[in-house]
This record gives structure tokens, sequence and C-alpha cells, in this order.
């Protein structure tokens, strides 16, 4: 990769989950998220960095499956 490559969230979303809006992708990631709560700043970088950190653990798990078959 180019140092200044980036990867934003989602385009990590719609890549493992095939959805790009946070609410949908966290359905998906069966991360739970509430609705009265969205569009505040702390909550949806909260459940944005759930859903990263849950994308790039579940991406670990992948690896190794297939390192090892």
């Amino acid at each position: 990769f180019h140092p200044f490559s980036s990867f934003d969230t989602v385009s990590l979303g719609g890549l493992v989950y095939g959805q790009t809006v946070l609410s949908r992708a966290c359905e998906a990631a069966n991360i739970d998220f509430d609705e009265n709560e969205a569009h505040s700043a702390r909550y949806d970088a909260e459940k944005t960095a759930e859903l990263f950190c849950t994308i790039v653990n579940k991406w670990k798990t992948l690896s190794r499956t297939e390192s090892i078959g």
C-alpha cells in the first residue's frame, strides 16, 4: 500500500456486510444500534469504532482460517 492509503468504515462495511449505512452495517454485524441516539457525534463515533473493530477482528479470523486450510 502507498503510505497515504486510507480505508473508511463505510467502504469496509460495504465490502464485508454489503451495507454502507452505519445503522444497517451495525445490524449486519450484530452490533446494537439505537436510532434514538443516532446522529450525535459521540454515539456515531463510538458505533463506527465498534464496527471497525468488528470488521478487523473478523478479517483476522478469516485470514487465520485461510492460512491454516
